[in-house]
């Protein structure tokens, strides 16, 4: 393996980092060739046809069913929903992939238009689960098959005060497909579609996103601000576009919790994540009196850079004299090392995702900007997406997205329906995958300006997760509540985001005007309402596992593999418990507590 000595001289450039993962492509064949595979064209009909099948047979019928009846009904729905699921997975990576290829785009818009067909046949499942006794409802458990599905049904009826009537819940699935999925899709394509012209010293040309925030740990400061200011400039001169759909999606979130009867705007998100307001409530509540903790950690690294004030485009200024890139291969070595160190069962299943072509990880031209894993279905592998330009904090992703990827593997056994964990417990093997690897990295080094560069690196990590994310989930619930007195002005969304990022920063940093734009390029403002605090919950639950195992040594591992096999199947509290974990204000300042620990120890390197 590559020492780390090794690994901090600057033996490549950036763009031989970036070039090292250019042959990094996942293989979708195995699901269909392309937008013109004749059997996505035999599924897309399938799909329909089981659907509407399925309806036929049961609507109307399901509270005269007996429990094996329900239980065949159940596995019916789970085999029809699975082929969307492939369907739907092909065509979301296969257009992340290369969002320019119009014929795959229309096969996603295919696809779009097969769900909301879907949902809209299916529809009367849940309204008439959902009006059903208890009674009636704990008879099905005598059959397995229905008992295999049991969380299912209880988290439908979970909601069924929200539940509209089975006509109305057609319509809205249908019209949602011009309403709220229309609206995504353009931010989508808008975002993938923009280039950003920029010279780094090597001549101007057409850059992509990634490329452009891989600018943010440059060691040249007027280079970071200026590519801080030509990436956000480009959403700027787009910025009718992003506050149209901004303000869009508010308002439907809108007027689609006043339908169902929601009381607060995150109310329908906690009830999928199944933790209490009040859970929630109290973490973002302790994180915000905490922010003090990452004030103190830039005014450290300030006084280390010699600079009176950090600017926010120095957030992620490499502190090292000798900024070093990684090659793919060396990567991948130290990202497997640290998963090795706590379980080589999950090493083993992390080397698949590399070996296998499960991974796409060059950068190029229309293809998502982003870093995600993509689960598919429980009987088929998952898929991750990164851009990779050879950075340490590349080499964080890696670790982050692998962790989702074992994640997965493990709840592989749950129903289809139960596979996904809820947001709050889906960071927990990717943020632990981080951890892993700063531990594994500050094992094997002694030399002290090397171990703060890799603590202060930890630390920029665990203030992104937790702090940040909180900031952006207080910015995403101050747009969506001003929204219920009108449309927001493109002045006014740049305003809620500078008050809520200015409540992080304090004086510690100086915020660049361009930065009033930072929320428009986040994707989990679109495509999942309220997913950030997920992030904040899942760095403090994660730095408590950690202090377990820490406690505990190889006894807790096969706990913590067990918390990642139960996917969706049990309450977050209920999973956490059995690991020894309780979700009260203690345990939120607790975590707080572990990262001012970091902060002071980098302090104390400073000096």
């Amino acid at each position: 393996m590559v020492s780390l000595m090794q690994m901090l001289e600057p033996d490549l450039t950036i763009q031989q980092a970036q070039d090292s993962a250019n042959a990094i492509r996942w293989d979708l064949t195995v699901l269909y060739s392309g937008p013109d595979d004749s059997r996505l064209d035999f599924d897309f009909r399938q799909a329909l046809t089981l659907v509407q099948e399925f309806a036929s047979r049961y609507k109307g019928r399901i509270a005269e069913l007996t429990p094996q009846e329900v239980g065949q009904m159940l596995s019916e729905h789970e085999t029809a929903s699975t082929l969307q699921w492939k369907i739907g997975t092909w065509t979301s990576l296969a257009y992340a992939a290369d969002a320019r290829n119009e014929q795959i785009a229309a096969s996603l818009a295919k696809a779009r238009e097969l769900f909301s067909k879907s949902e809209a046949e299916a529809s009367f499942l849940s309204v008439e689960i959902a009006a059903l006794g208890d009674e009636a409802i704990e008879a099905w458990w005598d059959d397995s098959g229905a008992e295999r599905m049991k969380r299912w049904v209880l988290e439908i009826r979970k909601y069924r005060r929200h539940i509209l009537s089975e006509p109305e819940e057609r319509i809205s699935s249908r019209k949602d497909l011009t309403g709220r999925a229309a609206i995504t899709q353009l931010f989508d394509d808008l975002s993938n579609s923009l280039t950003f012209p920029f010279d780094d010293g090597t001549g101007l040309r057409d850059r992509t996103g990634a490329e452009m925030l891989s600018y943010s740990r440059h060691a040249d400061p007027a280079l970071r601000k200026a590519a801080h200011e030509a990436f956000l400039g480009v959403y700027e001169k787009n910025g009718l576009v992003f506050s149209h759909i901004m303000n869009t999606l508010a308002l439907d979130h809108q007027v689609d919790g006043e339908l169902r009867g929601y009381a607060h705007p995150m109310q329908r998100t906690h009830m999928g994540n199944s933790v209490d307001q009040s859970v929630v409530d109290a973490m973002m509540r302790v994180t915000r009196e905490n922010y003090s903790v990452a004030q103190r950690f830039w005014r450290a690294k300030a006084k280390l850079l010699g600079m009176e004030k950090l600017a926010n485009t120095d957030l992620y200024a490499p502190i090292a004299e000798k900024d070093r890139k990684y090659a793919w291969p060396e990567a991948v070595s130290e990202v497997l090392a640290a998963y090795r160190q706590f379980s080589p069962e999950l090493e083993h299943s992390a080397k698949d995702f590399v070996e296998k072509g499960w991974i796409d990880a060059e950068v190029r031209a229309g293809k998502d900007d982003g870093a995600f894993c993509s689960g598919s279905w429980p009987q088929h592998h998952p898929y991750i997406l990164l851009n990779y330009t050879g950075q340490i904090r590349d080499v964080f992703t890696l670790a982050h997205e692998l962790g989702h990827g074992v994640h997965y593997r493990r709840s592989a056994s749950q129903p289809l329906f139960s596979y996904d964990a809820p947001l709050v417990l889906a960071e927990t093997a990717s943020v632990f995958g981080e951890i892993l690897l700063a531990r594994q990295l500050l094992s094997h080094e002694t030399d002290p300006l090397i171990r703060r560069s890799l603590l202060c690196s930890r630390i920029e990590d665990a203030l992104s997760t937790a702090y940040r994310q909180n900031v952006l989930t207080e910015f995403e619930l101050a747009t969506h509540q001003q929204r219920k007195h009108g449309q927001l002005t493109r002045d006014e969304i740049c305003q809620k985001w500078w008050d809520a990022n200015a409540s992080l920063y304090g004086d510690a940093v100086e915020m660049n005007p361009a930065y009033r734009w930072g929320w428009s390029y986040i994707p989990h403002f679109i495509h999942t309402r309220f997913y950030c605090y997920a992030y904040t919950f899942g760095q403090l639950l994660v730095l408590g596992l950690y202090q377990r195992w820490v406690e505990e040594g190889s006894a807790f591992v096969p706990r913590f593999l067990e918390l990642l096999s139960k996917g969706g199947s049990e309450d977050p509290a209920k999973a956490c418990e059995a690991v020894g974990i309780k979700l009260d204000e203690d345990f939120w300042r607790a975590g707080n507590r572990a990262i001012e620990a970091l902060v002071k120890e980098f302090e104390e390197a400073v000096g």
